[in-house]
């Protein structure tokens, strides 16, 4: 039996995947790799008593704290929570990673391959090793869905003429 949770008409969840606007999007939450959060979180507290540190030294250590911590703080913070990949009705595939937003048409994927990423994945739209790597006309990225067969299978429906090898 599948599980459904309807909060109204507009807003549904099925097994972490919400459709949402009726139908019309598909979005999918990103799988978070434990050591991924941790190297997250402990820059965010060095970032953190850093700035207290810098500010108890020196009067003028607010201008530290403004100008070079807070913004490496918030980028962490912003890359960890806003993260997600949305497939929308008129074929496009969303990605938002933070403040990078990236919207790529679906008939320009080329192909959509499982694999394993790197390490040191921060620069990447993913949050996890185990990932996908999408290849379309104009590059290619690695995302990482929580329920990356769901996502496949939903590509495989949006991209026939994709090549797959998951």
């Amino acid at each position: 039996m599948v599980g459904v949770l309807c909060i109204d008409n507009m807003h549904c969840s099925i097994y972490g995947i919400n459709f949402k606007g009726g139908g019309k999007k598909v979005y999918f939450a990103p799988k978070k790799d434990f050591w991924l959060g941790a190297v997250y979180w402990v820059i965010s507290t060095g970032l953190i008593l850093l700035s207290v540190w810098y500010v108890l030294q020196d009067a003028s250590g607010w201008i530290r704290v403004v100008f070079g911590t807070i913004p490496i703080l918030v980028w962490c913070i912003w890359n960890w929570y806003g993260t997600n990949y949305t497939i929308t009705t008129d074929n496009y595939l969303e990605v938002n990673h933070g403040p990078i937003h990236k919207k790529i048409p679906l008939n320009n994927i080329r192909t959509v391959k499982c694999r394993r990423g790197k390490w040191f994945t921060i620069f990447d739209y993913s949050l996890s090793r185990d990932c996908i790597e999408i290849k379309y006309r104009y590059g290619k990225m690695l995302v990482s869905p929580r329920e990356s067969l769901t996502f496949i299978n939903e590509l495989k429906q949006r991209c026939p003429e994709a090549e797959f090898s998951c």
